[in-house]
């Protein structure tokens, strides 16, 4: 399982199929994903079973679901739901949570690139500091996240 919600990604996904390639669980829930080509990254990730895409942007699409499911078709599960719009077991319910096999269970990384800059004299104390590009920023990120796996 691998726990990449709310860090403002908005692509270089591709970096998971080299990285992780039997990942089966991805939250990417409260990022800057925004359209299919984004998410077609994820189709050679053969293992796959539930994809989180909740609060990203590509979730206004017209036909989002279906067309997610028709692009990868390894998923059983997303958003937390199947294609009929059935919910997914819950893995604690009713006791332990299921063991993913060896070793790490579930990697939660939280990275925070809008740090204020205090060495910079000309950027004030309540100044956001942003990466100049937004892909650059989201390939550099996963590639961080994903060095520590």
């Amino acid at each position: 399982q691998l726990e990449l919600s709310d860090n403002s990604i908005s692509g270089g996904l591709e970096a998971l199929s080299e990285k992780c390639p039997n990942l089966t669980y991805l939250n990417l829930s409260g990022n800057k994903i925004q359209d299919l080509s984004t998410v077609k990254a994820l189709h050679s990730l053969k293992n796959l079973k539930s994809l989180d895409l909740f609060n990203c942007d590509i979730t206004s699409l017209e036909e989002y679901r279906e067309s997610v499911f028709d692009l990868l078709p390894q998923i059983s599960y997303l958003d937390g739901f199947d294609q009929e719009d059935s919910e997914a077991p819950d893995s604690e319910e009713g006791g332990e949570a299921e063991d993913h096999g060896k070793g790490l269970n579930l990697l939660t990384l939280k990275p925070n690139f809008q740090d204020t800059s205090p060495e910079d004299s000309n950027v004030k104390s309540s100044s956001t500091f942003r990466p100049p590009s937004a892909n650059v920023r989201d390939a550099v990120q996963l590639q961080l996240m994903l060095a520590i796996l």
